[in-house]
């Protein structure tokens, strides 16, 4: 080889070299970049959408889970609710041998679209067992409840006779106002 041939060898191998030097700084190294934010992206739209299925899957039970409250919760009327409500408080004291001593409902108006909230303070006594039974009553009951408050007491004279003081509070669903949220 001579020495002309060898340079031009070199030259031609030097341009080439230099040439995919310019390829891989403007065309490969950006389209590695892009192919990696991509996937990325890919892997966090994957992520928001099993979270977006997750979440349509439980909106049928929600959905499910609010009409058996409205199916269960008390009626739209105020005497009708306070009947309601006390009756199956007696219904409870009967089954579970408490003396029912008092029932003072109480009324919390609603602000806004808040909704009227219904609270039956019940004043009852009986054993541990009877007062156990009747808080497991409420508690499993279907309609939608809450305990609020709850005090048990015993008298010195007789231990094993408690006290039990409980505020049961219910919403007021009303039918015709559509849930907060609803477009309907």
């Amino acid at each position: 080889m001579t020495g002309n041939s060898r340079q031009r060898l070199l030259s031609v191998a030097a341009v080439a070299c230099l040439a995919l030097l310019v390829a891989d700084r403007t065309i490969l190294q950006p389209l590695l970049r892009s192919c990696r934010e991509r996937s990325a992206r890919i892997r966090v739209l994957e992520a928001e959408l099993a979270q977006a299925e997750h979440l349509s899957g439980q909106a049928e039970a929600w959905q499910t889970r609010l009409q058996e409250f409205g199916a269960n919760a008390l009626p739209g009327g105020t005497s009708a609710a306070e009947s309601v409500l006390i009756t199956a408080a007696r219904r409870w004291a009967d089954k579970t041998r408490l003396q029912l001593s008092a029932t003072r409902p109480r009324w919390t108006d609603a602000d806004g679209d808040q909704p009227r909230i219904f609270e039956l303070r019940i004043t009852a006594a009986g054993t541990l067992e009877a007062v156990a039974r009747f808080l497991y009553e409420v508690e499993t009951s279907p309609m939608p409840l809450r305990v609020a408050n709850l005090t048990i007491a015993s008298t010195s004279s007789n231990p094993r006779h408690l006290t039990l003081t409980v505020d049961v509070c219910a919403v007021l669903w009303s039918p015709d106002t559509p849930a907060k949220g609803d477009a309907s």
